[in-house]
């Protein structure tokens, strides 16, 4: 879609404040094409720490991104707004991704020599650290060391 980054990027810069109002972070805001309609997808989350968004958290910002964008028609045709979190299978990247999977089972790619992997539970996070328990040891690594990781599900 052309000029979807740029409005994507209005879009962005006028919810943030609605979305720091519920105490929440916004990740990221896509515009895509969903059948004869486009689709406007507000990807919000916690700023830091275990647990995620409660339903009554997304049920209120959603509210109010939905009557911005009702005042403020940012597309100028039919479109579906999706206010949504990163998920469970979301990359984790940043030290707020890490801090976010606290106590969770994850598995760490290293930025190294040998494309070293880890997985474990994520124990601590620390200002540029975090404590991994791999099950035969606990490992303290610096977040910049990371190239990615994910949390791994357990059923």
């Amino acid at each position: 879609m052309a000029g979807a980054s740029s409005t994507a990027r209005t879009i962005k810069e006028a919810v943030e404040p609605l979305v720091a109002h519920h105490n929440l972070f916004l990740e990221d805001v896509v515009i895509a094409k969903a059948g004869k309609y486009s689709k406007i997808q507000v990807v919000v989350d916690k700023e830091s720490g275990p647990g995620g968004v409660n339903v009554d958290d997304l049920a209120h910002v959603t509210q109010d991104i939905s009557q911005w964008c009702d005042l403020n028609d940012p597309l100028g045709s039919a479109y579906n707004l999706e206010v949504t979190t990163p998920g469970i299978d979301r990359k984790l990247t940043q030290w707020r991704h890490f801090s976010r999977a606290q106590g969770r089972k994850v598995r760490i790619e290293l930025r190294d020599d040998n494309d070293t992997v880890l997985e474990g539970v994520i124990e601590n996070v620390g200002d540029t650290t975090l404590e991994i328990d791999t099950g035969t040891s606990r490992l303290t690594i610096a977040i910049d060391k990371i190239n990615s990781g994910k949390m791994i599900v357990e059923l």
